[in-house]
């Protein structure tokens, strides 16, 4: 569940540091306390008054955790911050847990949107009203019923999500959310209530604070103009994923995909545009014909001649190899129809240099192969350890 990934990525808030500032609602969102966007983590550690309890480091992605401290939102508040892949500061957390029963949970949440909204201006509803939930129980006992509502915050502008979760799954019954945006700054306010089974989640009344700085990184820069001028002349190959559903096809979808070449692909202009070519004795039995339009690198498309008029949805996308000189361009498309879903993929690449790759990279594609034998990506890895001059399984 979303509340929950939020909770898991961290926590944080400064004591006494942040003191709510008269109604003006245009306080800057570059950041919280003294913490600035963009600050490195030896920065941040030299920032007085906070203990720092440990530390978390990748290439993509560092944190630091504070320990629990007193602030002005409450006590035992954990501080979090979190470094993108140029171990630049991008994301404050600030959580807060109480034992507390629903309504006065909620009341918690209200009392601080309305100081953030007193300091910012104007929250908003965060995300989509209908949240993709997945939460294990519900896999076991069956959907959630979810009642979820626009709700005004009193005598302010701002307006925040209230979901209430019905039966009581994991022991979660309440979420609360509203964001404020302004420039590439960000500050959002979650809340839930769980009450129940603690094994996997502590209960009680969660509330967190997240800034967030949506300031593009270099790989991110990198990756948009990779998407923006995608290199023409590629061999794409397409891939039918099996989902249990008759497909194209007059029956069952083979047990992996049903595969081939795409041609005349287009994805300029605002167009897209692709013929699907089936291998030989494959399903179907005759090239499709997809057209839609592209914007923002995400897809709409229909295929009139599969026998059945089937709309498609999905995007573009591309990632490297780390420290291999070839592009992988990925399309993944998911369509509906009388016969059900069919789910589709298509990859390309593009080899920068020449090279030899090194065992390391050979060895992980091969073993996202093996993981991927029916998942979209397979054809993408499958085609990869091609491109990448690996030996193949």
């Amino acid at each position: 569940m979303r509340a929950f990934q939020l909770f898991a990525a961290g926590a944080l808030l400064l004591a006494g540091a942040l003191s709510v500032s008269p109604a003006t609602g245009n306080a800057p969102l570059d950041g919280w306390g003294p913490f600035r966007f963009g600050m490195t983590p030896d920065q941040a550690h030299a920032v007085p008054g906070f203990s720092w309890q440990h530390s978390i480091n990748t290439p993509v992605l560092s944190m630091m955790n504070a320990l629990p401290m007193t602030t002005e939102y409450g006590p035992d508040t954990n501080v979090s911050l979190a470094f993108n892949s140029d171990k630049k500061l991008w994301r404050i957390t600030l959580a807060f847990k109480d034992i507390e029963p629903a309504p006065d949970c909620e009341k918690s949440f209200l009392d601080t949107l309305g100081r953030l909204d007193r300091k910012y201006g104007a929250f908003a509803p965060g995300g989509d009203k209908d949240t993709d939930w997945f939460i294990q129980d519900s896999l076991v006992r069956g959907g959630l019923l979810e009642q979820t509502s626009d709700r005004s915050l009193p005598g302010s502008r701002s307006r925040y999500w209230h979901r209430a979760i019905l039966p009581n799954i994991s022991g979660l019954n309440v979420e609360a959310e509203a964001r404020h945006a302004a420039g590439l700054g960000a500050v959002e306010a979650i809340t839930y209530q769980r009450d129940g089974d603690a094994k996997d989640w502590k209960n009680g009344c969660h509330l967190s604070i997240l800034f967030a700085d949506d300031t593009p990184t270099k790989a991110q820069r990198e990756m948009q103009f990779k998407l923006a001028h995608v290199p023409t002349g590629m061999d794409w190959h397409w891939a039918e994923v099996d989902k249990r559903a008759r497909g194209f096809s007059s029956g069952p979808v083979d047990a992996r995909y049903s595969t081939g070449a795409v041609e005349h692909l287009r994805l300029t202009g605002g167009r897209f545009a692709a013929d699907l070519v089936p291998a030989p004795g494959g399903t179907p039995d005759k090239t499709l014909h997809l057209t839609g339009t592209i914007a923002d690198h995400k897809i709409s498309a229909r295929a009139a001649n599969a026998g059945d008029d089937l709309s498609f949805n999905g995007g573009l996308q591309t990632f490297m190899v780390p420290g291999e000189p070839v592009d992988t361009y990925e399309i993944f498309l998911t369509g509906n129809g009388p016969h059900g879903q069919v789910s589709i993929a298509m990859a390309a690449y593009h080899r920068n240099s020449p090279h030899k790759p090194s065992p390391t990279a050979c060895a992980s594609t091969a073993q996202s192969v093996r993981g991927l034998q029916r998942n979209a990506r397979y054809v993408t890895y499958s085609g990869l350890l091609k491109a990448l001059g690996c030996p193949t399984p």
